[in-house]
């Protein structure tokens, strides 16, 4: 009876240490409130010690504070359904990297959100060249013109990197991780556009490969998750 009661009282004690953030920074001032528009475009800020967040889901919200893609973020589907607009302001001079940990915090204070990181086989993309000639521009050339595009609604991805901040960036939008095997070195421009029209637009795979002369080739690997044990759909009181 002893040994179970003392097996029991860890137990507490675990979820007593994990239910409380980590310390670090945090924000000084903070507000959050739902945000139940849905025709509003989704725009997130962090800079100078301060987040602004209009029409944003918890999942980006996550993404961002963990600097993980959503394709790795295991938790309810709500977490990508339901938006809020937030205001938080930290210390004047704070670095731009404190304010993911601020965010870490605010969520944890605010949605009381709870999560650990897991490895798991899972379905990924392995980003591979594709065959017909690497298209892509060093980053210390200047940027390629963006290409025309039809009049049918699209999505765009861009940015300056290596292949695997492209890989990365790729998992946000490609429905699972990505990952780099194109053994290719150094930083890249890269611009991405997809559209909704099967008729007249590329997919998310045709554009990679016709875009960029890489190409998502579906297979299995042990990926890291950060999984979702709790959060409230209602944050707490301003």
């Amino acid at each position: 009876m002893t040994g179970n009661l003392l097996i029991v009282a860890a137990m507490f004690l675990c979820l007593s240490v994990w239910a409380q953030p980590s310390a670090g920074p945090e924000f000084d001032a903070a507000w959050v409130k739902p945000n139940p528009s849905t025709n509003e475009l989704s725009v997130l800020i962090p800079a100078n010690a301060k987040l602004l967040a209009k029409h944003v889901s918890l999942m980006r919200l996550i993404s961002f504070a963990y600097d993980i893609p959503y394709a790795r973020i295991s938790g309810p589907s709500w977490l990508d359904a339901d938006a809020f607009d937030i205001q938080a302001k930290g210390k004047f001079g704070s670095k731009d990297a404190d304010v993911r940990l601020m965010t870490r915090a605010l969520l944890a204070e605010r949605f009381g959100l709870q999560c650990h990181r897991e490895t798991k086989e899972a379905r990924v993309y392995f980003l591979v060249p594709g065959g017909g000639g690497f298209k892509l521009v060093p980053a210390d050339e200047p940027t390629p013109h963006r290409p025309n595009f039809p009049p049918s609604p699209h999505s765009t991805m861009g940015g300056d990197g290596t292949m695997e901040d492209l890989a990365s960036h790729l998992s946000r939008y490609a429905g699972a991780p990505v990952i780099d095997r194109t053994e290719v070195a150094g930083e890249f421009h890269y611009y991405l556009w997809w559209g909704r029209n099967p008729e007249t637009d590329p997919d998310i795979f045709q554009a990679v490969k016709e875009q960029l002369g890489l190409k998502l080739q579906a297979g299995k690997d042990n990926v890291e998750f950060l999984v979702v044990d709790h959060a409230s759909r209602t944050p707490t009181e301003n």
